[in-house]
């Protein structure tokens, strides 16, 4: 399937939209119960200064925008991390888009201390809600949105083993669209210049840094101007509901389903495009849908497993490795340091004494690009 959509340079959104979505999609039967036989892959950082630096990400839980839905839950992450294998087909994802078209990543890895947060965000309101349900019923319905975190190694949360994404897609138009592909032509050769390994044998350490300090500060200001293009000018697709909306109108199918009992309005028409939309480019690269949320998709985990029958998965919990958290680090340090400069109390010329530790944490991200657990 990824094949037909690769073939030509831009992919036409008919095509992609005159695929409905089954009405069967997402099922996840007993995916508790299939077998994990971990691959090893590591997790990677997707974003801005990583090899995946074409994928935006949006930290909802993290609260990385004054607009977020949540404020920043406990144990949150600002860096968005996959599994590799899970990065490298959001990459593909990416690439089946047309041309004026891009990934968002609103959340993936999580630990099972935000799993717990975002469990109690929607069972507490729930039970409050409806004082006559009983606990059972209530974790049932909880359940359907979180999964209950879960430390057993045979049965892992969906999004702490690295291989679920929550995504959506935004638009931008054509010129700001365009300034954006020569961006990203000019990070990626920054990415993979390296300094010669001739001049590097007989280079002072302090030239070295200087060198790799000069490539960062490109990068930087090209992924800062980058953000700011698409923070002024995107445009979200309109999907029918919020991220993180929990009842029925956010199931994958909804709409497929409402239309069979009525005719769509023309709005209804349009959110009921982007879903077959999102969905056929997910699945093209290979992730599967989750039946009651339509912006999740998982891939080698054991809902992605249950939901194509295959025999096992590849990713059981995965290991948030000290690297991970090291560049994590960087990043947080990165956003103080802009936060105090829009407040006027850092000046601009002063927030390069961070660009060393971001040319740092691209190294640490493609250092986790080529290496296993095992």
């Amino acid at each position: 399937m990824i094949e037909k959509y690769m073939d030509s340079p831009e992919i036409s959104t008919n095509e992609l939209l005159k695929q409905p979505i089954p009405i069967e999609a997402g099922q996840v039967p007993a995916r508790k119960e299939i077998p994990i036989k971990e691959c090893g892959e590591l997790l990677v950082p997707l974003g801005p200064f990583t090899d995946f630096h074409q994928i935006a990400t949006n930290s909802i839980y993290f609260g990385e925008r004054a607009d977020s839905l949540y404020r920043q839950l406990e144990g949150s992450l600002m860096t968005m991390f996959t599994r590799k294998g899970a990065a490298e087909k959001l990459a593909v994802a990416q690439k089946i888009l047309p041309y004026n078209m891009y990934l968002v990543v609103f959340d993936s890895y999580r630990s099972l201390q935000v799993q717990q947060s975002l469990y109690d965000a929607y069972y507490n309101p729930l039970k409050e809600l409806h004082p006559e349900y009983d606990d059972k019923e209530l974790a049932e319905m909880t359940q359907g949105y979180v999964s209950l975190p879960s430390s057993n190694p045979n049965k892992p949360s969906p999004h702490n083993t690295g291989g679920s994404v929550d995504v959506i897609i935004y638009k931008l138009p054509e010129l700001a669209n365009n300034q954006v592909k020569a961006i990203d032509q000019q990070i990626a050769s920054l990415y993979t210049r390296k300094l010669p390994l001739y001049r590097r044998m007989f280079m002072p350490k302090e030239k070295i840094k200087e060198w790799e300090k000069t490539t960062g500060l490109q990068a930087f200001e090209l992924e800062m101007q980058k953000m700011k293009i698409i923070n002024e000018q995107a445009h979200l697709l309109d999907f029918g509901t919020a991220f993180d909306y929990g009842d029925k109108e956010a199931a994958l199918t909804y709409y497929e389903q409402l239309s069979q009992t009525r005719e769509l309005a023309k709005k209804e028409i349009e959110q009921r495009d982007n879903r077959r939309f999102l969905y056929n480019v997910m699945t093209a690269a290979e992730f599967q849908g989750y039946k009651d949320e339509w912006w999740h998709f998982n891939y080698g985990n054991q809902m992605a497993a249950s939901t194509v029958k295959d025999l096992f998965a590849i990713y059981g919990a995965a290991i948030f490795s000290a690297e991970n958290q090291e560049f994590e680090n960087i990043k947080l340090g990165h956003r103080e340091r802009m936060i105090t400069m829009r407040k006027g109390l850092l000046p601009a010329n002063k927030l390069g004494c961070g660009l060393y530790e971001l040319t740092k944490a691209f190294q640490l991200s493609q250092k986790s690009n080529k290496r296993s657990r095992y």
